[in-house]
């Protein structure tokens, strides 16, 4: 195995564990340290380490799912020797992939593959939710190797790269299935369980479980957002909290 490919083997597994290290003061930047230190290791001595670790140690917060472009990129700028430009240039890159990842993943991909889940939880049982959580994590792993042989192999044209990229029809398009599956989810319910949308489930009323499913639903988004409530979150979790409910306890 080549040096470049162990220092991307390395940083690919790293690259899971990038929100574990977040804090308000620099949010991502640790676990960003981590992500690219393969190269460190691989290329440098011990005298070198020490200006190269303060040129990437602070503020640092980008979408996690798309900041492997930015590690491949700054492992090629050190390789091309072009370090000193590297630091601003990963500033300005950390924001665009971060409106862009945003857009694509937490109102996007995430929502609909939960969706999907819910809905068929709620027609196969729960075991079914485990399909699109696999699904899902494998684009995940596909992704990020994906975006690391990007970010380094189009690093010195990173902005061309940017462009030619369909992020923005593939967000459309997930926005658009998130949507739809709403409005499955809502007629899968009404399908599968008439007789409890009305009256009580168990010896509740039924607005006791429909509040409580929201309350759920909104509890889970925040925790799995590790953010501040986005408004777009609640519609959709509210769906999956209230359609598991109706499957489990009624």
């Amino acid at each position: 195995m080549t040096t470049r490919r162990r220092s991307a083997t390395a940083s690919w597994w790293r690259l899971w564990t990038i929100q574990g290290s977040w804090n308000r003061q620099n949010m991502q930047n640790l676990a960003w340290l981590v992500a690219v230190s393969p190269w460190l290791r691989d290329r440098t001595t011990g005298e070198q380490r020490g200006p190269w670790l303060r040129r990437y140690r602070g503020f640092f917060n980008t979408n996690p799912y798309l900041a492997p472009l930015l590690v491949g990129f700054v492992q090629r700028f050190e390789d091309e020797g072009r370090a000193t430009a590297a630091p601003a240039l990963v500033t300005g890159l950390s924001r665009t992939l971060g409106s862009l990842g945003d857009g694509l993943t937490w109102t996007g991909a995430r929502p609909a593959f939960a969706l999907v889940a819910a809905i068929g939880a709620v027609i196969l049982g729960a075991w079914f939710v485990l399909i699109p959580w696999l699904i899902f994590l494998v684009a995940q792993g596909w992704t990020r190797s994906w975006a690391l042989r990007v970010g380094y192999d189009r690093a010195l044209d990173i902005g061309a790269a940017l462009a030619s990229l369909p992020i923005h029809r593939v967000t459309a398009a997930f926005q658009a299935a998130a949507a739809a599956a709403v409005g499955a989810l809502i007629v899968t319910v009404m399908v599968a369980a008439p007789d409890r949308l009305s009256g009580a489930v168990g010896e509740k009323p039924i607005w006791v479980w429909l509040v409580g499913s929201v309350a759920v639903g909104i509890v889970v988004a925040e925790l799995a957002s590790r953010r501040r409530l986005d408004p777009t979150w609640i519609p959709w979790s509210a769906a999956v909290g209230l359609s598991l409910a109706y499957r489990l306890l009624a």
